[in-house]
């Protein structure tokens, strides 16, 4: 968890200070559109301040999500092993945040997803 306030590289919620809003991915990122959903609800828990977030229900939702993920065939994590690197690819483009960049690197090299093959 993020464990303070977001840093000035989220953009924040005008009537939600500390809760980080990502801008909404473009066509051209080819990302799922439930993906994008997804990472940016797991991006709001895990980054945001902990005045918006209760830091150990994100905690236990995120290793909800991570247990469901553990269950799914090797095909799916492929597909959305793929979709995150998609949104990696994105923010090295410098659209969106280092911290972001960051977030996303740590769910391809440490879960949710199990690994594959």
């Amino acid at each position: 968890m993020h464990g303070g306030e977001p840093s000035g590289e989220f953009a924040l919620a005008p009537d939600m200070p500390g809760a980080l809003v990502l801008p909404q991915l473009p066509q051209d990122a080819d990302v799922d559109r439930v993906v994008a959903v997804v990472v940016h609800c797991a991006a709001f828990l895990e980054l945001s301040g902990e005045k918006v977030v209760d830091t150990e229900w994100a905690r236990r939702s995120m290793a909800a999500v991570t247990r469901r993920t553990r269950g799914m065939p090797p095909e799916e994590v492929d597909q959305l092993r793929g979709q995150l690197k998609a949104v990696a690819r994105f923010a090295r483009k410098g659209s969106i945040s280092a911290g972001f960049l960051a977030f996303v690197d740590g769910l391809l090299a440490r879960g949710p997803l199990p690994s594959s093959g």
